[in-house]
């Protein structure tokens, strides 16, 4: 027997658009597991020596399918296991994907970077780079260190310069950039006929790979200037201005050309590692060839001379130092999205427009960290379907991240030792869409976390996967966020000149903009937090009623913090959309524009208008900002709710709802997750529910189960229903 119990007469009267006398039609599956839909569930699978073993790969396979609940797995090199060994790779890559295919698993590649740690072992044959141990200086990224010192008597100095501040790597040549000299009459200033250009007169020598020996020989008029002298120490890790890198990943991707892949990936990628050498600031810059040349084109200055202009500035001209400073790290960022975006093409190119493309590139995952110097605080743009992240990445980011892609969901890659860390954050996270990319299937190093393979012992996360899988069933639609938190990306990178500001990774850490948007998510404004390149890149619009529109997400306000060193296109964005009535809160000056011109008149004129001057949470209620009403929900786009609570799923216990939709008022119990969505009459669309007994409309019961079970209902386009119940 049917164990649904369909209440005929309350739920026809209620739900169906067609008199009562009328017999409905219930199309309704009992099944004993819900298949995966609409979104991938994700896992990280290392492969290291073990993997390769007696061809444990494939047992690992029949686990995986038959034990957890990841519909897509990802390839990653572990344990000095070289993806990069085409001849040793390619078999046991094309079987594991033969296996998983049969067993309707999904495979995905991720590959590391040239000169990435985990690439223990990167061969020399078989790729698009010169024969030998490292890159030429053409091909390679470089780091410049800086140092100053006095012209004696006689004109002379001497200076060593060596390179501490790359992390696991040693360069291969070092060699003088430039050297100027000036007479510096205060910190960073310089009469501007002072400066000369003393390169011609400085002898170097190449101690070793990584120091060089700079001796100054000017002429003695020059006594007492100060001579600021460049040196370029060369890594093996490529300039991401040539196509290096993006020839490496395609030789690789054509090597497994063959092998139906259906995604690929890049892990934080980006520019060589860094890292502050026994605690000391880091004040070292990126150079390349190739970099320099992009650089040239773009400014009409050499790069060295911009380098130079990055630290000084002639008297009574301190926009030239905020230019050079602006510049250069504007064309910076888009080293590591160059890549990124050929990676993405060639990915769907190689193995058709349905790859689905994977990582994030949140490396250290904070502002106020080296994240500028390894992707260039990319981690909104880079070309996904799905904005992704890493290690619980604050809310307000992650509905960045949806606010800015095509798939309303958020995808976090995880780790933790503890495995009700894991499952409390899946509930948590579900509730506004967010989902768990689980870092690692096979981490049994005890460095990252658990070993999911252990499908017994942890048993409770596909548990509580399957429960979001209800969500995917129901394919919500992104949050209704109310707030568009933005930030003036200029204001972060450049500092100059409140030098207290300065940060160890010459940045702006001052600022607190990840805090003061999750303060606001935290006050229970739902939010969204992006960068100001989205208005540069002309994304960001009005609708008719002045709210700020993203990629089709509407917001009730914008909360703009920090305008400072602004280009031209934030500047008229923020002006228009004031003049026009838009609600805006506006935290920071702009006394000057990002080429250094002083806007101090300008953007004055546009304070002045703005709803609420300064950051104040308790003001957001003049932008018509709105709550989320619901402690243990979220209201969707469309007008749908998701419930999910941890407590219930844990103890087996029903938790109440009760959500007013289009006037009616809905009420039941839930574990986990429940999902629901009305027509505009009051109507049942779409309904989910882990652990359902009964749902009531206005105090009259609709229908119920005398057994709890986890369900999917939808409504189809004639008003009938189809229903799924899942009892294991």
């Amino acid at each position: 027997m049917r164990a649904f119990k369909i209440l005929s007469t309350v739920f026809l009267a209620l739900l169906i658009p067609i008199p009562v006398s009328a017999q409905a039609k219930f199309d309704v599956h009992v099944i004993d597991k819900l298949l995966p839909a609409n979104h991938p569930e994700i896992v990280y699978w290392f492969w290291q020596h073990n993997t390769l073993e007696n061809q444990q790969y494939l047992r690992d396979v029949d686990k995986m399918a038959a034990s957890s609940p990841y519909s897509i797995a990802f390839f990653t090199a572990r344990d000095g296991v070289n993806f990069y060994d085409f001849k040793a790779m390619h078999e046991p890559f094309a079987q594991t994907v033969r296996e998983a295919h049969a067993h309707g698993l999904k495979i995905g590649l991720q590959l590391w970077d040239y000169g990435n740690p985990f690439n223990t072992e990167i061969p020399t044959d078989g790729r698009p780079v010169p024969a030998g141990s490292h890159l030429s200086k053409d091909q390679a990224i470089a780091l410049v260190t800086e140092g100053q010192v006095t012209l004696d008597a006689r004109g002379h100095a001497e200076y060593s310069a060596s390179c501490v501040n790359a992390r696991n790597n040693s360069p291969f040549h070092s060699e003088l950039l430039k050297v100027y000299a000036f007479h510096e009459t205060s910190e960073g200033f310089y009469p501007k006929d002072s400066l000369i250009d003393l390169t011609s007169l400085v002898k170097s020598t190449s101690i070793d790979a990584s120091q060089v020996k700079v001796t100054i020989n000017a002429p003695a008029k020059l006594k007492g200037c100060t001579a600021y002298i460049m040196v370029a120490h060369y890594y093996n890790a490529p300039d991401l201005f040539n196509n290096v890198m993006i020839d490496f990943y395609r030789d690789a991707l054509q090597h497994y050309a063959d092998i139906p892949f259906d995604g690929t990936a890049l892990d934080e990628f980006g520019y060589l590692l860094v890292t502050l050498d026994k605690g000391q600031p880091f004040r070292d810059r990126f150079y390349g060839r190739s970099f320099a040349d992009a650089y040239r084109k773009r400014t009409g200055t050499l790069m060295a001379r911009g380098l130079f202009d990055m630290r000084f500035a002639p008297e009574g001209k301190p926009e030239v130092r905020m230019r050079a400073i602006n510049e250069y790290f504007d064309l910076l960022r888009e080293g590591p999205m160059r890549v990124e975006q050929a990676f993405y093409e060639m990915s769907k190119k190689i193995f058709g427009p349905d790859t689905f493309a994977g990582d994030h590139d949140t490396f250290h995952n904070y502002m106020r960290t080296d994240d500028l110097w390894r992707t260039g605080f990319n981690w909104w743009q880079i070309p996904r379907e799905y904005g992704q992240s890493d290690e619980n990445w604050p809310m307000p980011q992650r509905m960045g991240l949806i606010a800015v892609h095509p798939e309303p969901i958020a995808i976090d890659m995880f780790y933790s030792r503890s495995m009700n860390a894991f499952v409390q954050k899946a509930f948590r996270d579900a509730r506004f869409d967010g989902r768990i990319d689980y870092h690692a299937w096979n981490d049994n190093s005890g460095r990252w976390g658990i070993d999911l393979a252990d499908t017994q012992k942890y048993a409770a996360i596909t548990d509580a996967e399957m429960k979001i899988r209800l969500l995917n069933h129901f394919k919500p639609a992104a949050p209704k966020l109310s707030v568009l938190v933005m930030f003036g990306m200029p204001a972060l990178i450049n500092w100059y000149p409140d030098e207290a500001a300065r940060n160890p990774w010459d940045i702006n850490g001052s600022l607190g903009i990840e805090q003061k948007a999750l303060d606001i998510w935290k006050a229970d404004y739902p939010c969204a937090l992006l960068p100001s390149d989205f208005i540069d890149e002309g994304k960001v619009s009005m609708d008719a009623e002045n709210r700020p529109v993203i990629n089709g997400h509407t917001f009730d306000c914008l909360v703009f913090l920090y305008p400072q060193y602004a280009k031209p296109t934030t500047l008229r964005f923020l002006e228009q959309y004031a003049q026009a009535g838009g609600k805006l809160m506006l935290e920071g000056n702009a006394t000057r524009d990002f080429d250094g011109n002083d806007i101090s008149a300008r953007f004055q004129k546009t304070a002045d208008i703005a709803t609420v001057r300064g950051f104040d949470i308790d003001q957001l209620a003049k932008l018509q900002a709105k709550k989320n009403p619901l402690a243990d929900g979220a209201f969707m786009e469309d007008g749908s709710v998701i419930f999910t609570d941890y407590p219930s799923w844990h103890k087996k216990e029903g938790k109440p709802f009760t959500i007013k939709l289009a006037g009616h008022e809905f009420t039941g119990k839930y574990e986990g997750v429940c999902a629901i969505k009305a027509d505009q009459d009051g109507n049942l669309e779409k309904f989910v529910c882990g652990g359902f007994t009964q749902l009531s409309r206005d105090g009259q019961l609709l229908f119920s189960l005398p057994k709890s079970a986890d369900v999917v209902i939808e409504r189809r386009s004639g008003g009938d229903y189809e229903v799924t119940e899942v009892r294991p």
